[in-house]
């Protein structure tokens, strides 16, 4: 209702629209509905789903002379609308609710029902009151969602800091391994005193209790003791993530304040940070100011005080500069208690670190198991981004707990993950979808769902999924010490099934955002009466859910244009405010695209009066000041923002990007092999067939996981050693062709595969062939895998006619790719011309080998035991007839 109306005014306005009405009760239905044009839908009223009916109005007596008759009472079968609320009020006031059964549960109408008379009886009460003001809930409504809401009781138990609950493993376990990077590996002893020796470095680096920290340092069996060493000193971290943009990081650190860095030395010149202000951490067992030196471990407190800050992070913000949470030891130290108890870590557990540390949950990985005697395995940069590297590390470190985001989970099953009996996996940072949580129980021991914003420490609920998963995917309970509410834009509790924010409390809270003491007042609130947990300090999430009647707690969006991209949370605003810096933007709009081929997608909408620009400028006029995952691939060059009569951007306005636009250039073709088969695996990786050799890859739609499944596709189906670094250095298909062939042994006198028909049974090599074996291919039963393979030799003789080497090596060359995708028989074997000599010559290899050839199948070639000599000369001789042709197929692809 338009303005807060009291129930005087509401009815008013029914009153005034209903005399309207009245003045055209004599328009036929059919005619109005006709003359709207509405879409025909059997399922529904084609006008209105819910009818209310007052019989307030005598019936007229009807007499039938000669005739007795009676009203009869009758049972449809069906209900005519959604909903329809009859209220008789001539004899025996009865309200009667008609609902779908389909659509209403009993409960949710008996619910329904008893909020309407309680509406009736606070406005008979007094009829000047806010509607909004109504009570509809009763004190049982209350008691429940209270229990619903309340984790864990904990009041009386003290929780020990994360440095007490890290030293006292250390004595227990002493030699046990606290740590593994790699070949890197700590011991819990070693751990606690490298720790204890930080923390006296940077305590002679003048930086006392509460002072800041910042930490811009790689992934290495060090983090952990860094981030101990840091609060063991008193002083507070600061995570930086290397990886981004410098400006960004020097504001992080300039608004912390931090009074020491602490990085490695590439990354310490890179930032430009006061000498003096610097700690350099060069290996892993030494600083080069000397700070790893035996020291005393005496004068090192234990025992934080709680309220002060343990950490400072930052997320992005919508005024175009990220905003720093201050996280104190108190709720730092009922997280870690929390993550114990559930879904729970003990000195068993194995935990697989893979996220950055600049991302809070980060320290489920890195802290948490270390209090409770476990082992954290701490993924490197390439692995932590590369799901078949990750498969390998679960299996050799035989890992029980591994905590990531839906996207990273869908890249390790995308690699072929089979799964771990034994395995726990965590999903959270972004809603888990109902087909990960059935791929991953098929998968894994136990699957929980977790949620919880930086706000309010990492998580504050978890949920076990069921083996029989339950749709939608529940956020869970509240975890011990946790308050959670749902309130509606008033402050009041939103009766079970209605939509409001979802508001946290609990010991989780933070002590909000660092120099934003506005936005902390209005994040940051006192629950109001009208609550279920009435004068306690809350966080406002924005996130949009409803308890459903079971107790579940289902997410429905934001209230905000706030979202979350591969896990990290992102606001538009920030990278509005970034673009309206650049001089030829007059006005910017970031949405995020959700594409059903190529995922979430952020699409930049930009009006500009001026002179022309390139979607490539704006682009890296962004990336000086954002993270890569904020920079949108897509520009859309608007005359102006559409709006709705209200002022709003009318979204349904907006132009989608359009990413499947074939591309006429010819310039931008695949000129040999191996950019033929790239340009493959790119157009099947991206969705799209708008792709040039020339593209860079990021800039179509690209991003980390997709990244993940090119190198992977690229590694497997063309057999050659291809990594995330290599594609971030050469984004289009031409500089990586360029950049496979100087650093793979197989295309530097050796041969390139690539994938002609995926399939899951043996496969079939054809040999000498780029696309001509394509048709043949498509020819074999479904699970037939059939490998294209050529060697460089053969590429080169196609460019400039160089002459071929003899045809052994060329056979060694082939050999060796087939033994690399097939290490074991029997082999099958078949070549046109040309490659049945080469498939007759590795046959021959194979079997002096003491491998088995199952099929050697020979397409118009030579007959096998001509003179080898002989043969490579009528090779020369074919190969130079083909060569035209063979490069009009290179130019047609």
């Amino acid at each position: 209702l338009r303005g807060d109306p009291d129930f005087d005014e509401a009815l008013r306005r029914v009153k005034e629209v209903s005399l309207q009405a009245y003045s055209h009760q004599d328009l036929p239905f059919e005619l109005l509905v006709r003359e709207l044009d509405l879409p025909h839908d059997i399922s529904r009223s084609p006008l209105f789903d819910v009818m209310f009916n007052m019989i307030n109005t005598p019936a007229q007596d009807i007499e039938f002379p000669e005739l007795e008759w009676s009203r009869l009472e009758f049972d449809r079968g069906a209900a005519q609308f959604d909903l329809t609320v009859r209220v008789d009020a001539l004899y025996d006031p009865t309200i009667i609710f008609e609902y779908a059964t389909g659509l209403y549960a009993t409960e949710t109408m008996e619910r329904l029902a008893d909020h309407y008379l309680r509406i009736l009886d606070a406005v008979v009460a007094d009829s000047s009151a806010l509607i909004s003001d109504i009570r509809l809930l009763s004190d049982e409504d209350i008691a429940r969602m209270r229990q619903w809401g309340e984790g864990l009781s904990i009041d009386g138990l003290r929780q020990r800091s994360v440095s007490e609950l890290i030293a006292l493993q250390a004595e227990q376990r002493p030699a046990a391994t606290a740590v593994i990077c790699g070949d890197e590996q700590r011991t819990y002893a070693e751990l606690d005193a490298n720790a204890t020796r930080m923390a006296h470095g940077i305590r002679r680096r003048g930086v006392g209790v509460n002072g800041t920290v910042g930490l811009c340092l790689p992934r290495s069996a060090k983090l952990p003791e860094v981030l101990l060493g840091t609060m063991r000193s008193g002083a507070a971290y600061v995570p930086l993530d290397p990886a981004y943009p410098r400006e960004r990081l020097l504001y992080q650190a300039q608004d912390a304040n931090i009074d020491l860095l602490i990085a490695d030395e590439q990354t310490a010149r890179y930032l430009g940070w006061p000498a003096e202000r610097t700690m350099l951490v060069n290996s892993p067992d030494e600083y080069t100011d000397g700070a790893a030196a035996s020291d005393p471990t005496s004068g090192l407190t234990h025992e934080p005080v709680r309220e002060d800050p343990a950490y400072l992070i930052y997320t992005s913000g919508s005024t175009g500069i990220p905003k720093g949470v201050v996280v104190p030891h108190r709720a730092l130290e009922n997280f870690v208690d929390t993550m114990r108890r559930e879904p729970g870590i003990d000195d068993a557990d194995r935990v697989l670190a893979v996220t950055t540390l600049g991302f809070d949950i980060s320290i489920l990985e890195m802290l948490v198991p270390l209090t409770a005697g476990a082992c954290t395995v701490i993924a490197n940069e390439t692995q932590a981004s590369d799901g078949a590297a990750l498969a390998t590390l679960l299996d050799e470190h035989d890992i029980t707990l591994m905590q990531a985001t839906p996207s990273r989970w869908q890249m390790l099953i995308a690699a072929g993950w089979q799964g771990k009996a034994d395995l726990r996996a965590l999903v959270g940072g972004e809603p888990l979808p109902a087909d990960l949580a059935g791929q991953l129980l098929e998968r894994c021991r136990e699957l929980w769902n977790m949620y919880g914003p930086t706000e309010t420490t990492v998580w504050s609920s978890c949920w076990r999924v069921p083996r029989t998963v339950i749709e939608p995917i529940s956020l869970g309970n509240p975890v011990a010490a946790t308050t959670l509410q749902v309130l509606d834009d008033k402050g009041q509790l939103c009766p079970v099934g209605v939509p409001g924010e979802l508001c946290v409390g609990g010991r989780g809270l933070t002590l909000g955002y660092n120099n934003l003491t506005g936005l902390t007042a209005q994040q940051f609130v006192t629950a109001g009466e009208q609550t279920a947990f009435p004068g306690t300090a809350i966080y406002r999430t924005g996130d949009r859910v409803r308890w459903r009647r079971d107790g579940r707690l289902e997410h429905l969006g934001r209230f905000d244009d706030q979202f979350k991209l591969r896990g990290y949370r992102i606001e538009p605003g920030e990278i509005e405010t970034h673009l309206l810096r650049h001089d030829m933007v007059d006005r910017a709009l970031v949405r995020i695209h959700r594409d059903p081929y190529h995922g979430p997608q952020l699409v930049a909408y930009v009006v500009s009066s001026k002179a022309k620009a390139q979607a490539d400028d704006w682009r890296a006029h962004l990336r000086q000041w954002l993270p890569e995952y904020m920079v949108p691939p897509h520009f859309i060059v608007l005359d102006q923002i559409p709006v709705l009569p209200n002022g709003k951007v009318d979204r349904r306005a907006l132009p989608v990007p359009v990413l499947t636009d074939p591309r006429q250039s010819g310039a931008d073709r695949a000129e040999s092999a191996p950019e033929h088969a790239l340009l493959q695996i790119w157009r099947a990786v991206l969705q799209r067939e708008d792709v040039g050799v020339h593209d860079n890859f990021f800039d179509l739609g690209g991003h980390s996981v997709l990244a993940v499944n090119l190198v992977q596709a690229v590694t497997q189906d063309l057999a050659i050693d291809c990594t995330l670094p290599m594609l971030f250095q050469n984004p289009t298909v031409a500089s990586l062709a360029a950049a496979l062939q100087e650093s793979n042994i197989e295309l530097q006198g050796g041969a390139a595969a690539y994938l002609l028909k995926a399939g899951t049974g043996r496969p079939l090599f054809c040999l000498s062939g780029m696309d001509m074996y394509q048709q043949l291919a498509e020819c074999f039963p479904a699970d037939t895998r059939v490998y294209g393979l050529l060697s460089v030799e053969e590429l080169e003789l196609f460019k400039s006619g160089r002459p071929l080497p003899p045809l052994r090596e060329m056979a060694k060359a082939y050999l060796k790719v087939i033994r690399r995708l097939q290490p074991q028989g029997p082999y099958r074997l078949t070549g046109f011309s040309i490659g049945g000599v080469i498939a007759y010559e590795v046959a021959c290899r194979l079997r002096e080998a003491g491998e088995q050839v199952e099929c050697l199948a020979l397409l118009d070639s030579a007959v096998p035991g001509v003179g080898v000599r002989h043969v490579t000369r009528w090779v020369r001789k074919r190969l130079m007839l083909l060569r035209r042709d063979a490069l009009g197929s290179l130019r047609r692809a």
